[in-house]
């Protein structure tokens, strides 16, 4: 782990859930694993609107399916644009990811969409 003069050298069988999790979730034939496989922020939103993930979750997911244009999600939400920005923003300030990293958008929408179909099928 360590080498010489004090440096870290990285464990070469050392991997980092995250970066394999939109694979493991598609992979997986049990909703349960699934849905412990969620995108971190999404879960905490998701609880936080509880059955359905709330206003939140469903303002989070017409921003990122439309690519993340405040028009054409406000026109989805049939909202106006400022409302719109405003919760974009009140959600912003809580994620813990970069939006800018087209990865983490695919793992949030994925994430969003397991936990409907999670909850969907349990009736929860």
């Amino acid at each position: 782990m360590f080498g010489g003069g004090g440096k870290a050298t990285p464990l070469p069988n050392l991997y980092h859930f995250y970066n394999y999790a939109v694979d493991y979730i598609l992979s997986v034939r049990d909703m349960e694993l699934a849905r412990y496989a969620c995108q971190v922020d999404i879960n905490n939103l998701w609880e936080e609107g509880k059955p359905d993930g709330g206003e939140r979750v469903e303002t989070l997911r017409a921003y990122l399916s439309n690519e993340r244009s405040l028009v054409k999600a406000a026109n989805e939400l049939f909202i106006h644009r400022n409302t719109l920005v405003y919760r974009v923003n009140k959600i912003l300030e809580t994620l813990l990811c970069d939006l800018d990293d087209s990865y983490t958008r695919e793992y949030m929408q994925l994430s969003i969409r397991v936990l409907r179909l999670y909850y969907m099928i349990n009736n929860k």
